[in-house]
């Protein structure tokens, strides 16, 4: 009888937990901090084919019959492989996002891109208002949210099977394409578990009013492992 009722006991006490585990978690009252790891990479292969496109345009249009007006034809620049790295922290407070950048492989060419810290910023979690400072002229700003360029985007489909866990949180895979540009496409893995109103990659009322990415890559149809952006999120300690 007791070895009955503590198996009914465990399974109610397991039940609450798994019940507990699932709700949305928006961190109303409390402090979480992330880490994203960013890298933007157009890779030799990519870059050699897209400056070989541009050099049979430009030497196409140089064929083309004069039209009587002499303006000289330059040839187009060419697109140079780089492979970009940084860490985005991002940190949840009750009243604010905090959010800034620190490079990573700001040392590992020559060329001067700047500092480590370009911009601190401080978004409100009601009016979504962006306070900005800036620690090279050491000033502040003040705007209003901006959509950025990646909701243009739109859900394809959703892969409820394919999971990941992904800074301790049940993630499923999700595409998106874009009718703007079809050339490029997006995977993300997404979270249900997290319900906030800002993200520091995609900020789209539409996808976050759904769940929260933790993972993202836009990415080259044709070269979807040469030219990318990739953002993943970790737990930071």
């Amino acid at each position: 009888m007791y070895k009955k009722r503590f198996v009914v006991m465990c399974a109610i006490l397991c039940s609450i937990l798994n019940s507990y585990a699932q709700q949305d978690v928006s961190f109303a009252n409390s402090l979480e901090n992330f880490i994203i790891k960013q890298r933007s990479l157009y890779s030799t292969k990519y870059a050699d084919r897209i400056n070989k496109e541009l050099k049979e345009g430009f030497e196409k249009m140089k064929e083309k019959p004069s039209s009587g007006i002499n303006i000289p034809l330059l040839p187009p620049p060419k697109v140079v492989a780089s492979d970009f790295k940084q860490f985005i922290y991002f940190t949840v407070t009750s009243k604010y996002y905090i959010q800034y950048s620190t490079v990573n492989n700001v040392f590992e060419s020559d060329s001067l891109i700047g500092p480590a810290i370009n911009s601190i910023k401080k978004i409100d979690r009601e009016s979504l208002s962006v306070t900005e400072f800036n620690p090279s002229l050491f000033t502040k700003s003040t705007e209003e949210l901006h959509e950025k360029h990646i909701c243009t985007y739109q859900i394809e489909k959703e892969y409820k099977d394919a999971i990941k866990y992904i800074a301790g949180y049940k993630c499923f895979k999700v595409t998106l394409f874009n009718a703007i540009n079809p050339y490029y496409g997006m995977e993300m893995y997404v979270t249900e578990d997290i319900k906030l109103n800002y993200h520091p990659v995609m900020n789209c009322k539409e996808t976050l009013n759904k769940y929260f990415p933790l993972y993202i890559k836009i990415f080259s149809k044709d070269y979807p492992n040469d030219h990318y952006e990739e953002y993943m999120f970790f737990k930071s300690m």
